[in-house]
């Protein structure tokens, strides 16, 4: 599959699906639709530079008041997440990530927020020393730089460290179903779950 012209901003797929976002000729940017394994695209909202697809739902940034939005896959319900002071600016490093029960994002001040995934704000993201794998329940589970998994509570300082990793490349992490996927240098396979 080609879209001729396109410059790709964002790209998530599910089973059948791709949805992806780019700038029109003319520079508007663009959230749209596609059939896998197909060239024909379906336009699905405008002003959309960045966005994800999770369980049945469109999140995405609007280009035009830098604001972050929810919105389900048959178009309904769009909902905005973020006050109308608070500003996602991609030109200066803003950015969101999409979790199993929240999302984080870094606004205008380059200051790293998470809120819920109904845009009721949960923490400044201080405490997070890493980068977020997954926030499930009232927990975040995070990478440290010293390739360790941490768990910590949103409403708490204390950290938890799950497993050392050490040099090995992380495959997958998935927090919901407790376990990790990871090559030794050996570039033998492991899985290692957890309680």
């Amino acid at each position: 599959m080609k879209f001729a012209g396109d410059k790709i901003t964002s790209f998530v797929m599910d089973e059948s699906d791709m949805y992806f976002t780019s700038y029109t000729d003319d520079n508007r940017a663009m959230l749209y639709k596609a059939k896998i394994n197909s060239d024909k695209k379906e336009e699905v909202l405008e002003n959309v530079d960045y966005a994800t697809v999770s369980n049945g739902w469109y999140y995405f940034h609007d280009s035009l008041d830098q604001g972050l939005y929810k919105m389900k896959l048959n178009g309904s319900e769009k909902t905005k997440l973020t006050k109308d002071d608070t500003k996602i600016d991609g030109s200066k490093g803003g950015s969101f990530e999409v979790y199993t029960d929240a999302i984080a994002y870094v606004d205008s001040s380059s200051q790293r927020v998470l809120i819920s995934k109904e845009g009721k704000y949960l923490q400044d993201g201080k405490q997070i020393k890493g980068k977020i794998v997954d926030v499930v329940g009232d927990n975040i589970f995070y990478l440290d730089s010293d390739k360790a998994l941490y768990r910590t509570q949103l409403a708490s300082d204390k950290t938890e460290k799950i497993m050392d990793l050490k040099s090995d490349v992380i495959v997958e992490i998935n927090v919901p179903a407790q376990y990790i996927l990871y090559a030794k240098t050996n570039n033998e396979l492991y899985k290692v779950q957890w309680k």
